[in-house]
This record gives structure tokens, sequence and C-alpha cells, in this order.
């Protein structure tokens, strides 16, 4: 079997777009019969609509494809055969348009929010106060003297997915009643393991400063 040859960027770039556009025009085609062969009467003007359609979903392929890890399009450069797949796809793409390029705002907005929720983690964690000169010793520990309520609420600080934590969540988390959180709260902010800001809207968020942290590794030894 003869050996196929590596295509330059340029030409392998030009063919990706050709098979794209005629994918897409041909699937458009095809998803205005599908659509237009229920009704009694067809205006061929609106094939235009499901051609551009058709197009545009077909473009978003690349994407798709790379939201998937796919490495479809880099073996094509060197693997022509792999072409036929990429056309395959553009054809479905574009036959069921509508449906596709919906799935992929779905898709792709979970992944901006995903990425916009990590950053706003990382920044809460950058922007966490280092509060050094109220680190405590294990003998102070036991001198706190915390309920096993106290050490519930602490304890989802450590375990929750957040630096910083709400009243709502931290209720939820430890399955305790709301007088019991805000009293566990007020106290463990007087003994300097809890911290309190604002968030957003005015939202009141708490935080654990450097000796609850401390204490927390401790409880955990």
């Amino acid at each position: 079997m003869q050996e196929q040859t590596e295509l330059s960027l340029q030409t392998y770039i030009l063919i990706v777009v050709i098979i794209i556009v005629l994918s897409g025009v041909l699937g458009g085609i095809a998803n205005y019969f599908i659509v237009e062969a229920s009704k009694k009467s067809t205006d061929r003007k609106s094939i235009w609509g499901y051609i551009v359609l058709g197009v545009v979903a077909a473009f978003a392929v690349p994407l798709f494809l790379n939201m998937i890890s796919s490495n479809l399009l880099e073996i094509g450069q060197s693997n022509q055969l792999a072409l036929f797949v990429l056309c395959g796809f553009c054809l479905i793409a574009a036959v069921f348009s509508k449906s596709f390029l919906e799935n992929m705002y779905s898709k792709v907005m979970q992944q901006v929010k995903k990425v916009e929720n990590e950053v706003q983690e990382l920044k809460e964690r950058e922007s966490e106060p280092e509060l050094t000169d109220s680190v405590i010793t294990e003998s102070e520990q036991l001198a706190l003297g915390l309920s096993e309520n106290e050490r519930r609420v602490l304890f989802a600080f450590g375990t929750g997915k957040y630096s910083y934590r709400s009243f709502s969540g931290i209720k939820n988390e430890t399955n305790l009643s709301k007088e019991i959180v805000r009293q566990c709260l007020d106290s463990l902010v007087d003994k300097a393991l809890l911290a309190q800001t604002f968030g957003e809207e005015n939202q009141r968020l708490w935080y654990m400063t450097l000796s609850g942290k401390r204490l927390l590794g401790l409880a955990k030894k």
C-alpha cells in the first residue's frame, strides 16, 4: 500500500474549508427536504435559510472536535482518509443544524461557567488575608473548648469546595438548625478561627483564618 504524503498546512486548511462549506450546503439542502417534506406546500426561498444554518453548523464541527479532545483534524493532514470522517461529522451537524447548534451553545456555556468558577475560586484563595498574628498552639486548642457542633461547622470549611462559605451552604452541609449554625459561627469568629466578609450583593460570607486552618490540621492528625 502506498504511503500517503503529508499535505502542506495551507493546502490542508483550504481542503478542510471546502469540505466544511460543501458539507454544510449539502446537509442544509437535506435538512430542507426532511423538514419541508411533511408540508403540503413548500417555499423554495426558505431553502437558503437551511443552507446558511447548515454551513454555520458545519463550521462549528472543529470546535466540537476540540471539546471532545479529538485529534481528527491533526490526523487528516497526514492521513487523507480521515477527511471522509470529517465530512461525515459536518454532514450530520448540517442536517441536524438547529439541534446541533443548541447543544453546542449549551456545552460552551457550561465550559465558560466552569472556567469562571475556577477563576473566582483562585481569586478568593489569593485574596484571603493571612492572619499570622493569631496562630494558636496545640495546647491552646484544648483551651478553646470547641463543642461538637462547633467542630462540625469548622470541619465543613475544610471539606467544602469553596474557601468562602455562605450561611445556607454551611447549614445544608452540617444539617444543623439555623440557630445552632448562627451561634457556632459567632463563637468561631470570637475565637479567631473564622472571619467574616461580604460578597456580591452584600451577601455575608465566612472563611477560615490561619488559626482555624492550623487547628483543623491538628484535629485531623
